[in-house]
């Protein structure tokens, strides 16, 4: 049975890099555009990108093969929610500060 630690660092797996990749090609895009950045210069995030695509669909094959009861899926919801709750809170703190 998955204890609620095992769902909230998986959850966080998936959250956490799942967001970045979704926002890569703008922020390549940025890079290229206000600070004339070459391939090679914004080689790092391109690269990251996939390896966080790579990260999230791993931990949502581990969700899937051991979150089987309606209670884990419930855990797995709430945990999801709680993380993206975070990431909102993270980047209206950034917005806040420089914004």
């Amino acid at each position: 049975m998955a204890t609620q630690a095992f769902v909230d660092s998986v959850i966080k797996e998936i959250i956490e890099p799942g967001v970045d990749p979704l926002m890569a090609e703008e922020r390549i895009d940025a890079l290229k555009k206000h600070y004339g950045l070459n391939d090679k210069q914004y080689q790092f995030f391109t690269v990251h990108a996939v390896a966080d695509q790579e990260h999230t669909a791993m931990a949502a094959e581990v969700i899937a093969k051991h979150a089987n009861t309606e209670r884990q899926m419930e855990l797995v919801r709430e945990a999801a929610r709680q993380m993206v709750r975070f990431k909102i809170a993270k980047f209206k703190g950034i917005y806040n500060a420089y914004g």
